[in-house]
């Protein structure tokens, strides 16, 4: 059987990473905020080549940091993590993530995070501007960076007993980490959303019942 991951806790993530990463509304008046994929600007992460240097500011400390995860070879893994039907595996990457929650422990604000994109050639070191602990031991660490074009670039690593989850900004696009306490799947924001039907309905408005949603093969009605 494949392992399992903590799907449902991807909603609390990307809640977390919309209302703890938005920026007072002076910082950045004219910067909408990314998430949850690329701007239609950005070209796909899978086809731009990295261009620029991603820079973080100079007045951080810590830097002689591990990174939070490392690539590896699905070849190598028996069984694979779990990985939903219904996102796309266009960009995925299989990490590791050994060592990411004792890890987290020793954040602190101020200091960097290591934040590797495999997909993207890339290593981003964004600075810790907030720490949440959280309940049963987790952590929570907000970072954020100048991107080489001058725009701002925010991050999101929860680790805590049994997962680690993160999305990690970049100049093409997002990206985000679901894994156990040893292994999981990094791969790009639109990946996920990339076979979502969105023909139908799939809440109900108050006053209404089952009767009024459609299922994901297009008929109308769902029987009580």
């Amino acid at each position: 059987m494949p392992r399992r991951l903590w799907i449902p806790g991807v909603a609390a993530v990307a809640i977390a990473a919309l209302w703890l990463t938005r920026p007072p509304e002076t910082e950045y008046p004219d910067q909408p905020m990314p998430f949850p994929g690329p701007t239609p600007e950005s070209p796909e992460p899978e086809t731009a080549p990295p261009a620029g240097v991603v820079q973080p500011p100079e007045e951080a400390s810590g830097t002689d940091v591990a990174s939070l995860w490392r690539a590896i070879e699905e070849a190598s893994v028996d069984p694979l993590p779990e990985f939903p039907a219904h996102w796309s595996a266009d960009g995925r990457r299989l990490v590791s993530v050994a060592g990411t929650v004792a890890a987290s422990r020793g954040w602190r604000v101020g200091g960097r995070l290591r934040l590797p994109v495999p997909q993207l050639g890339e290593t981003y070191e964004p600075i810790v501007a907030a720490i949440d602990d959280g309940p049963g031991g987790s952590r929570a660490a907000i970072a954020r960076m100048t991107g080489g074009d001058g725009r701002p670039l925010r991050s999101v690593v929860t680790a805590g007993p049994g997962n680690v989850f993160a999305w990690v900004e970049t100049p093409w696009g997002s990206y985000e980490l679901f894994a156990d306490d040893e292994l999981g799947w990094l791969l790009p924001t639109a990946s996920m959303t990339a076979n979502m039907d969105v023909s139908h309905r799939d809440i109900l408005l108050p006053g209404e019942d089952l009767g009024v949603l459609s299922t994901p093969g297009g008929d109308a009605g769902i029987e009580e």
